[in-house]
């Protein structure tokens, strides 16, 4: 058994992976990261359950496609559910990494992605859940006028992990930390 340690597992070397596992009949069990990309196809994620995958982790992140597509995560949800289904057809485990609170979400947004786990929890095998805090070297920070964030330290400080902001709209960060505990007694 072994975890491949990488972000995102690529569709293109997962396939010539799991090509060589089928052909030298290895019997092994694994997992990996991977991003719901297309090329993820039903074809290729048999192959993946027929080479030992066990377990897939993915960067969910948010069931509201405005937040995807504000992250730039180049997802979407149709893809997504096909995704899940199949992996759920095939007994492939399966663990959605996701948070709420992205700058400019709204809390009937941030509920999208509550009740997709609610709605959806037949294909899930465990979701790991929690809520944006902005970090120094992510786009947030970088260029806060586009996700209408103020940070409000001096972003030249040294040793801070979590930087404290305000935003112009969406929730505020104390409005997204009250909404993160209802969603967690659901």
């Amino acid at each position: 058994k072994f975890f491949f340690s990488t972000d995102s597992l690529v569709p293109k070397c997962m396939a010539q992976f799991c090509d060589e596992v089928i052909e030298r009949r290895m019997n092994i069990q694994w997992q990996g990261e991977l991003r719901f990309e297309t090329a993820f196809t039903d074809e290729l994620l048999k192959k993946m359950a027929e080479a030992g995958c066990r377990n897939l982790i993915f960067g969910f992140e948010s069931a509201n496609q405005r937040i995807l597509d504000l992250m730039e995560k180049g997802t979407n949800l149709t893809n997504t559910l096909r995704i899940l289904q199949t992996c759920a057809r095939l007994g492939i485990g399966v663990n959605l990494q996701s948070f709420i609170g992205f700058p400019t979400e709204s809390s009937e947004e941030a509920w999208e992605t509550a009740r997709f786990f609610l709605d959806h929890r037949t294909l899930l095998e465990s979701i790991s859940f929690g809520y944006f805090q902005l970090e120094k070297r992510t786009d947030v920070f970088q260029r806060p006028e586009v996700y209408d964030v103020e940070v409000l330290v001096d972003p030249d400080a040294h040793f801070h992990l979590f930087y404290p902001y305000n935003v112009r709209r969406g929730m505020s960060p104390e409005e997204v930390i009250d909404l993160y505990k209802a969603i967690k007694k659901v």
